[in-house]
């Protein structure tokens, strides 16, 4: 009987711990940038290499746009062009455009486009305890 409670009991944690695993790793509701084709509405921009780019619209909002496959040029290129599709808006439909020398062109696609929290903040350096 008692091995019956216990067991019964290591599966309720179990489940318990699974369900907060899953919750951990939800992922985030798509974000948007409405408007994004007025001047000023996106206000900055940083590659991450060739599979994302980190968005900072005029409100101070920071948003992460990973694409469907490595945009090459980007980690190179100074100015972007975001394709809106008519929409007026940034989201995971979204693609930039970049051109690069001998006026190559490459549109790089989004997989996904979340909200982040603003980069540069959190300290990579340990604590001293001081």
């Amino acid at each position: 009987m008692l091995n019956k409670i216990t067991a019964s009991a290591a599966l309720a944690l179990l489940l318990l711990s699974g369900a907060a695993q899953a919750d951990e790793h939800k992922p985030s509701k798509d974000a948007v940038i409405h408007f994004a084709d007025f001047r000023g509405r996106i206000d900055d921009w940083r590659a991450e290499g060739r599979d994302a780019i980190l968005i900072k619209s005029d409100t101070g909002q920071w948003y992460r746009a990973e694409f469907m496959s490595p945009c090459h040029g980007l980690p190179f290129t100074e100015t972007i062009g975001f394709v809106l599709n008519g929409t007026r808006q940034v989201n995971k439909f979204s693609s930039i455009i970049l051109r690069g020398a001998g006026g190559l062109k490459e549109e790089c696609w989004f997989k996904s486009f979340v909200e982040i929290p603003a980069p540069g903040k959190k300290s990579d350096k340990p604590e001293t305890g001081k």
